[in-house]
Order: structure tokens, then sequence, then C-alpha cells
């Protein structure tokens, strides 16, 4: 990660900074809210509608965000969502102060931080490219994605149940302050880096749903993201299914029920850090295509080993594997999406990617359940190992970079990439 971060630029780093601050405020939340449901006695449904109100806002409201993103300049929407969520968080602490915070109160914390997370994700994916080359992509979203790992992962969840013990309140003021804190960072980036974004005519829905129009028509006719897309989506829909089994699988294979449950999202929590920072090195040697072949390959190793060998070490050992896949896929596809993506319609095209790789969760979820009920738990981990390997051979002769004299991102216009065959 520092030698990442070393070779980057002052305003990447400090976007990137302000960026692992927010996420670390982030993993506070992911930890604390579910715990303080249960404190207020909250059963399976109530946590189901918990996760689903955080959830929610990506797959139905996120597209419009991207058309936000694309329309107004990226870093002032970063800077109004930190603004906004520091705004909730500081209200909920003062709800929960005074012993206003039930359940409801939950929920619609968990839809705002939510529909504001999907809002900055959109305009951190299509800003991050102004503030870095492009031969510079990949060690800038390796830095992002260990940031990212290591905060909402690792350390801001365990900090939060932490200081969740010592106070209900005391987690959701340390995310507010790192929100106060990301912003302060964000501000210090200039903001001429960035150029203004095309002024669109009108305002009103019909010149909304035809931004998203334009942004379906592109991703159509722009084969390398389409498949990325629907890729995506494959393994994200039998991922899903590996994930809602996990305790279970834990209980009755592993013999180890939260210890081994633990030991599971860690394993593969520090194998997503180390795929990080090996996709850095790794976009030094190979094209981005070749790297997804690597993930998808230990994807498939990984998840193959869980599924076929019981030994707890062996399924902790395959999950870190599949750790260091997702990594490398994040980071590969992440900067190959950038490249690809005219400047003006990134808020659309990352927010419509995430539509179709993220919107198969639910069913993958459900269908995790019913292969584990027929086919025990080792089912679902099964058929994870098998998707990912069958998806490579749509990468392996795949051209990721630009040919020679081909313009880099940004500098296509938006008639190119929609009228392109």
């Amino acid at each position: 990660m520092l030698r990442n971060w070393a070779e980057l630029d002052g305003p990447a780093r400090r976007f990137l900074a302000a960026s692992a601050v927010s996420f670390l405020g982030d993993g506070l939340r992911y930890a604390a809210l579910p715990l303080l449901a249960a404190r207020q006695g909250a059963g399976p449904a109530e946590f189901g509608v918990l996760l689903g109100a955080a959830t929610l806002p990506f797959l139905v409201l996120g597209i419009f965000g991207g058309v936000l993103a694309d329309r107004v300049r990226r870093r002032g929407l970063l800077l109004v969502c930190d603004g906004l969520r520091l705004a909730v968080l500081t209200v909920f602490v003062g709800c929960l102060v005074t012993g206003h915070a039930g359940l409801p109160l939950l929920y619609a914390v968990a839809f705002l931080m939510g529909l504001l997370e999907s809002l900055a994700t959109s305009a951190a994916f299509a800003y991050l490219p102004t503030l870095v080359p492009g031969h510079q992509l990949e060690r800038a979203n390796a830095t992002l994605s260990t940031a990212l790992l290591l905060g909402r992962q690792l350390l801001g969840p365990l900090a939060g149940a932490g200081l969740l013990g010592l106070g209900e309140s005391l987690p959701f003021v340390v995310d507010a302050a790192s929100f106060l804190l990301s912003g302060a960072l964000l501000a210090t980036v200039a903001a001429g880096l960035e150029s203004t974004p095309e002024r669109r005519k009108g305002g009103g829905p019909a010149a909304v749903f035809a931004d998203v129009r334009v942004s379906t028509r592109w991703m159509r006719v722009t084969p390398h993201v389409l498949v990325i897309a629907c890729s995506a989506g494959v393994i994200n829909l039998f991922n899903s299914g590996a994930l809602a089994v996990q305790p279970y699988f834990a209980e009755h294979v592993l013999s180890g029920s939260a210890y081994a449950y633990g030991l599971m999202m860690a394993s593969s929590a520090l194998g997503g850090v180390a795929g990080a920072q090996a996709a850095g090195a790794l976009a030094t040697r190979l094209s981005s295509g070749r790297m997804v072949v690597v993930a998808l390959a230990a994807l498939g190793t990984g998840f193959g080993t869980v599924a076929l060998l019981a030994h707890p070490l062996a399924v902790y050992a395959g999950l870190a594997l599949t750790g260091v896949g997702f990594a490398v896929w994040g980071v590969a596809t992440t900067s190959w999406r950038q490249r690809l993506t005219p400047h003006d319609l990134m808020g659309r095209a990352d927010a419509l990617h995430r539509m179709i790789s993220w919107g198969v969760n639910p069913i993958g979820s459900l269908l995790g359940g019913l292969v584990a009920a027929h086919w025990g738990a080792h089912g679902p981990f099964l058929l994870v190992a098998v998707a990912p390997l069958l998806l490579i051979p749509l990468f392996w002769n795949r051209r990721a970079d630009p040919a020679p004299g081909e313009p880099e991102t940004g500098e296509r216009s938006l008639a190119a990439d929609t009228t392109r065959s």
C-alpha cells in the first residue's frame, strides 16, 4: 500500500486519504448499527429490513445518483455527501443520547446513509481518473481497495463493536467525525483539476430518463464494459449464496460456530488486502485482461478448496485466496472500465454497472439456502468455484488496453462511444 501510495501525486494522495478515513467510519457503523438493533430486540425479520434499507438505494436509486454525478462537479458532490452524512449522524447521535432512537429510526439512518454512500460511490469512481494519469489507475485503485478492506471489513467493524460496548453513541460520534475529516482532506484538492461538466438541456424527469437511456445504449455498444458487468453479476449471484450459508458452514462443517465464522471472514479480508497490493505490481507486468484471468483462476481455486476440503486450515487458506481473487478482479476491472468510459458518462456507467452486478445478490442468497438444503453446506461453494472458471475464456484474448495512438479516457466524445458498433 505504501509503495503504491508513494508513486501517486499529491492530489490523488489526499483524495485517497479522505476515502480511507470515510471507509473507517463506514466500518464502525456497519458493525455498530446491527448490534444496536440487536440490543433493541431485533429478530431475523428486523435484521432483514435493516440490511434491505441500507442496500436498496444502490439497486433502485443508484442510476439516478449516477445521472447527478455526471451533471455536477464530482469533487463538490463528494463534499456535499460528506456534509449530509455528518448531519444525519449528528441528528442520530442526538436521538440516541435523548433515548429516542427506536428501530424505525435505525431503518431511516441505514437508508439515508446507503443513499448518500451510493451517490458518493458514483462520484468517486468518476473523480479518481481526473487525479491520476491512465498508467497509474491500477495503483490508485489498489490503494483505494486496500483502504476499503481495512476500513470497512477489518479495523472499522472491530473498533465499532468495541466502541459500542463503551457507549451506544460513541461509534456514531466517531463515524460523524470521520466524514468531517474526510471533507476537510478533500477540500484541499484543487477544484481546477476537474473539468466543468457538459451542460444538458432540461432538468425534469424526461431529461433524467434521457440521460439514463444514453448510458444503457453506450453499455450495449461497448462490449468490454458489458462483459465485465455481466460476468460480475454471474460471480456475485453464486458468491452471495456462499456468503448466506457461511454461518451454517462454520457451525456444521467446521464445528466452530461464531469463532470459526469470524476466522472465515477475517481470512477473506486479509486475502483481499494482500490481493490489492499484488494487483498494483501485476499491473506493471500484465494487461487488464490477463489480470482478470488471474483473478478468476484464484476465485475458482479458492472456492474449490473450500468446497472439497473440510479441514479448517484448508478452508481458511481457500477463503484467503478468494480474497486475493476478488481484490485483483476489482482493481483490474475498475481501472479497465475507467479507461473505456467517457468522462461525461462516468457516474451513470458506474451506477449501471453496480445495478447489473449487485442486483442479483438477493436472488443468490435465496439460491444459496436452497442449494445448501438439498446438497449440503458445500454446495454453494462448489457452484461459485465453477462459475469464474467458466468465465476465463471470455477474457483470455480480450484486449483491455488502448492500442498505440488510441486516445485515453476523457479524450473520446460521448457521441463516438454511443455510435460505435
